[in-house]
């Protein structure tokens, strides 16, 4: 079985033209949650969740993260965070809880300082659990993923990278151009995803496809996840062991004493 989700900044989601495209997109991949970066515009849920198909929503404290779910996933938010929500979702088809980080970074170096102390808090805290964190991280990694620019943001990349490295992060990779957003001659991979190993024990493989960039500079994620899926065994299930001595002797006599009592 798989779970599938998008992760857009989305650069405002009033636009009818931005609507109908996220439409297109979680009706083309049976999206059962989205998470929206900079909808610049209030959580209106009440409207959205209808416009979208969606049952309910959530957003965090600066309104700049929205997630609008299906009903049969249960969000518990454990972190609300300008630049983050840090999120618990459990549901009848995974086989375990799995823990969503949803990131809207600064664009100043300084102000990112807190979201990377805070990811590192929350790696502590889901030591040994399924964990990923997907998002504009309004930074990349390495060199080439950046074309076009002239400016020195090595430090800015070093501080990336030791939270990613303090962390236990590992990047989930991607399908499709590798520069998730553009403006001008400048390109850069500025949104991703990363797991923690606990990830992998759960999701046989976790895909992550950058769509075309439509009605916003940056591309939405396509994070697909497989998994298999957890069947609660029946308790009334027959157990073969019933019928081997002495088991099977001990339940008929049990079974022909209750009858007994019963006239």
């Amino acid at each position: 079985m798989s779970i599938k989700f998008l992760t857009w900044n989305v650069r405002g989601i009033a636009n009818p033209g931005s609507q109908r495209h996220l439409h297109a997109l979680i009706n083309r991949h049976k999206l059962p949650f989205v998470a929206l970066l900079e909808p610049m515009t209030l959580p209106e849920f009440s409207f959205y969740c209808r416009r979208f198909g969606f049952d309910y929503g959530l957003s965090n404290c600066s309104n700049h993260i929205w997630i609008m779910s299906a009903a049969h996933l249960h969000f518990d938010i454990l972190l609300d965070h300008a630049q983050l929500l840090h999120c618990r979702l459990t549901s009848d088809l995974l086989p375990h809880p799995i823990y969503l980080n949803f990131v809207y970074a600064k664009c100043d170096r300084v102000a990112r300082y807190d979201l990377w102390d805070n990811l590192r808090e929350i790696a502590i805290s889901t030591e040994g659990l399924p964990w990923l964190v997907s998002g504009d991280f309004n930074i990349f990694l390495h060199d080439h993923e950046r074309i076009g620019g002239t400016s020195d943001r090595s430090d800015e990349m070093l501080d990336f990278a030791y939270m990613v490295a303090d962390c236990e992060l590992f990047d989930a990779g991607c399908e499709g151009p590798i520069f998730t957003w553009a403006r001008g001659g400048l390109q850069e991979r500025l949104d991703r995803a990363l797991y923690n190993e606990h990830w992998a024990d759960v999701f046989t493989s976790s895909i992550v496809t950058h769509l075309s960039r439509v009605r916003s500079d940056h591309a939405p994620l396509l994070i697909s996840c497989q998994f298999v899926p957890h069947v609660p065994r029946s308790s009334s299930d027959f157990e073969d062991m019933w019928m081997r001595p002495p088991y099977f002797f001990a339940r008929l006599s049990r079974s022909m004493g209750a009858s007994q009592r019963c006239f």
